[in-house]
């Protein structure tokens, strides 16, 4: 027989659950590899890059929760102006100057008779009910919310939870209090001095690695540290951040944080928030950023603008898009504060659940970045674009038993007829101005989905594993094309981009290194009646103007109308602008691996000497 079920019912405190359910309270304690958008250069000009980082959820969290415990206190009371932060491999310091936590007469008339007492007497001390139990803090009053990020009460208490050892000291203006616990938030001692001081709050904390399979704090959970003061310099500008001593610098327009100079974007703020509005057809995750806290997963206020934008757009005449392609090709960045009673999905606080009132109330009204939106060029021309290639890609799905070898990709747009010219372009916008401009009569299509992966320090199975490299060897390798054109944009990225795949032949078919193309375009042009009618390939070069006739600079290949590329391609052909890549020319390795290669050094000291140029090849 088997054995019975125990059946047995326990009553835990708020410590043993925390500690034994920490998903409830903290996410999750698993060690694990996550995509993490994170600020880079944090101290000069921060930049977001996305990377592969390795850490536990609940460590962030409860880092950030004292962090966020000192910004709420600087909020709510209006004093103090620097917050930092220090982390070394095992210990956390975060250190305010506002008011210091308050000081009850009884303790202070204690503090002058020596400050010793029992350890339970000190039970009913301010510090030790806010850091020392759950459900306890200063925000618990609706009404009074200014939109501090804590709300029910836990968090600081969860991080002395998962801490080996936790100390406050805190003072106001005449006392000083030392509060210390240990083992996972058991109070072990208090000592109250008498005497002037100026107020601030520190709190050291020792997690208890061993509870998130650790044995150290990690780079990886110092870069997304970093990134969250960046973040909370952008919502909370009048409070001075710092980490490892050094102060964390942002700009006061968060646009060059998150867009280049080619981005299609538009730009909107109020008193209590800042919205960008990207085109960018690579499904990149929002950005939400509301009092301070990281909402990854968006909510109600992210939801509202993009159902206003997409109702506006697709119902705009001439850019023929449906709904679902708005959806697809633009990305919310948001960063607010004073949002009173935001409301949750869950304690890890990743997404705002606030009705769609109380989101219309703190958005306000928001025809006014509507408007932006649908007066956007850039935007309406990069969805028209992008839901240009779709469609064609769909075409491609209706015509495919037709075809003599099947590619499994939808960035691959396959030719018509026998296949010559394989086109490696920059990004959808691109493909979707080449595609009309050139045709599909003997010539394919492949879609890259930004910068490649440096395939030239790659080993075989890594490469193999990159889900566009791989196709692109299946591509290459099953057909005969007698020309593979790389159709970058005529710019340092493009040149970027030019690089990497060149670097990928070279290493993995350098069988067609002869048959590598680049294709030339016009880098500015004389426009009379909105049509192309001279143009140049060198910037430098010169272009009389005529009467009647203006200058245009093009950026790139998503610039040019295929009305332009036709003219090009007529005038000379489509031999005359591509442009073969001499792979075997004298210095040629020694430039890839100077660009590709793994000395930074040599790289950067090329750079400063400006005696790289690999475009040149």
């Amino acid at each position: 027989m088997s054995k019975e079920a125990k059946f047995e019912i326990k009553k835990l405190s708020d410590r043993e659950h925390i500690v034994h359910r920490p998903s409830m309270y903290i996410g999750s304690v698993s060690n694990e590899q996550h995509e993490t958008a994170i600020f880079e250069n944090v101290f000069e000009e921060p930049k977001l890059q996305t990377k592969q980082l390795t850490y536990a959820p609940g460590l962030i969290k409860i880092i950030n929760e004292v962090i966020d415990n000192s910004v709420d206190v600087i909020i709510k009371t209006g004093k103090g102006s620097t917050i930092k932060v220090k982390l070394s491999e095992d210990k956390v310091e975060v250190q305010d100057d506002s008011t210091g936590f308050p000081m009850p007469e009884k303790f202070k008339k204690l503090a002058r008779d020596g400050g010793v007492a029992k350890r339970e007497d000190f039970e009913d001390l301010p510090v030790v009910i806010a850091l020392g139990n759950a459900r306890a803090g200063s925000n618990f009053n609706d009404e009074d919310n200014l939109g501090q990020m804590g709300t029910n009460g836990v968090g600081a208490f969860a991080t002395n939870c998962f801490s080996k050892r936790f100390v406050c000291v805190t003072k106001t203006q005449d006392t000083t209090t030392k509060v210390e616990w240990r083992d996972n938030a058991l109070l072990h001692g208090c000592d109250i001095q008498y005497k002037k001081s100026e107020p601030g709050t520190s709190i050291i904390f020792w997690p208890d690695l061993a509870k998130f399979s650790l044995a150290e704090i990690s780079e990886d959970v110092k870069d997304i540290i970093r990134t969250r003061l960046v973040v909370l310099s952008l919502t909370y500008p009048d409070i001075k951040f710092y980490f490892d001593g050094k102060r964390i610098k942002t700009p006061k327009k968060i646009a060059s944080l998150f867009t280049t100079e080619e981005t299609p974007f538009v730009e909107h703020s109020t008193d209590n928030y800042q919205v960008l509005v990207i085109a960018n057809s690579e499904k990149t995750s929002h950005f939400s950023v509301v009092n301070g806290l990281n909402t990854p997963d968006g909510g109600s206020h992210i939801d509202l603008i993009l159902q206003e934008i997409v109702k506006e757009l697709s119902e705009t005449k001439g850019l023929n898009c449906t709904r679902a392609d708005v959806l697809n090709t633009l990305q919310i960045v948001f960063i607010g504060r004073g949002w009173k009673n935001l409301r949750f999905n869950s304690q890890t606080k990743e997404k705002i659940t606030n009705s769609t009132k109380e989101t219309r109330e703190y958005l306000g009204n928001l025809d006014a970045l509507v408007q932006k939106v649908k007066k956007s060029k850039q935007i309406k021309d990069f969805i028209k674009a992008t839901t240009q290639a779709r469609e064609l890609r769909v075409e491609k799905k209706a015509i495919k038993d037709a075809k003599k070898t099947k590619i499994k990709s939808d960035k691959f747009l396959d030719a018509q007829g026998d296949r010559e010219i394989l086109m490696l372009v920059e990004g959808d916008s691109a493909m979707g101005g080449l595609v009309p401009a050139l045709g599909r009569k003997g010539i394919a299509y492949y879609a890259l989905k930004g910068k490649p992966l440096n395939a030239y320090k790659s080993s075989a199975q890594k490469v193999a594993a990159n889900k566009e490299l791989s196709e692109l060897l299946a591509i290459i390798h099953q057909n005969d094309f007698k020309k593979i054109v790389i159709s970058s944009d005529m710019d340092p990225d493009g040149a970027h981009v030019a690089g990497l795949l060149m670097g990928f032949i070279c290493k993995f078919l350098p069988e067609y290194k002869d048959k590598l193309y680049r294709l030339h375009t016009p880098v500015k042009g004389a426009m009379k009646d909105g049509k192309l009618v001279r143009w140049t390939f060198d910037l430098e070069g010169s272009i009389d103007i005529k009467s009647g006739e203006s200058l245009m600079y093009f950026k790139g290949l998503g610039t040019l109308d295929p009305s332009d590329i036709e003219v090009i391609v007529k005038d000379g052909g489509l031999d005359a602008i591509l442009y073969r890549m001499n792979l075997d020319v004298e210095g040629f390795e020694e430039a890839m691996e100077a660009w590709l290669g793994d000395d930074a050094d040599t790289r950067k000291r090329l750079i400063l000497a400006n005696d790289f140029n690999i475009a040149v090849i």
